[in-house]
């Protein structure tokens, strides 16, 4: 006759347990719960918390925690969510984030796969890309405003009189006109006649 696997006994309640009662007591101490996080993830939780209305259920997926995590650090922090109707501060700021990021991921997308196009397929599909990008980039500068004036690197340098900035131009522009003269003498008889083409 076979015989029956051992079944496991059901844990005593911590009353009766000396060892599990400690342990409970350890957890509860609200020191020894804070210690399990970082304080990085707290804030980021205490901001979902109470810049949003989304419930502890997705709180809780977005941090990769429990919803009784969620809910027992709700309760020791005294955190409160936001009251109904009220615009969400933090998914605000979160999900436009997000948003730009999968739409920088479709454009560079999209790029990708117009290199691999004809011509007339990707000239109609530019002006959208194009328009998306120019939109990408100006949810970028309201999400990192410009520097104030003072803290551009080029404040902190020595100013520089009109007379030098003019030397200056006149160097460079001296440097393009004898790089296109050297490229002219250079290259010009491969064109000449048609040759070269």
């Amino acid at each position: 006759m076979p015989s029956l696997p051992p079944v496991p006994l059901p844990p005593l309640p911590s009353s009766q347990n000396p060892a599990s009662a400690a342990s409970d007591a350890a957890a509860r101490e609200p020191g020894r719960l804070r210690d399990k996080l970082t304080p990085k993830l707290v804030a980021r939780m205490r901001e979902m918390v109470e810049g949003t209305d989304w419930p502890y259920r997705r709180i809780a997926g977005e941090l990769g925690l429990s919803i009784a995590t969620v809910s027992r650090y709700v309760a020791e922090g005294g955190w409160k969510r936001p009251p109904a109707g009220s615009p969400p501060r933090a998914s605000t700021a979160l999900s436009r984030q997000r948003l730009t990021q999968k739409l920088w991921r479709l454009a560079e997308r999209q790029a990708e796969e117009l290199e691999h196009q004809p011509l007339a397929v990707a000239g109609r599909a530019l002006q959208p890309l194009a328009r998306l990008t120019r939109t990408l980039g100006e949810m970028d500068k309201h999400a990192h405003p410009p520097l104030s004036p003072g803290e551009y690197e080029i404040d902190n340098q020595p100013r520089r009189s009109l007379h030098e900035l003019r030397d200056e131009l006149v160097t460079h522009l001296e440097r393009i006109e004898r790089e296109e003269r050297e490229y002219e003498e250079r290259y010009y008889w491969t064109f000449e006649n048609g040759a070269g083409i």
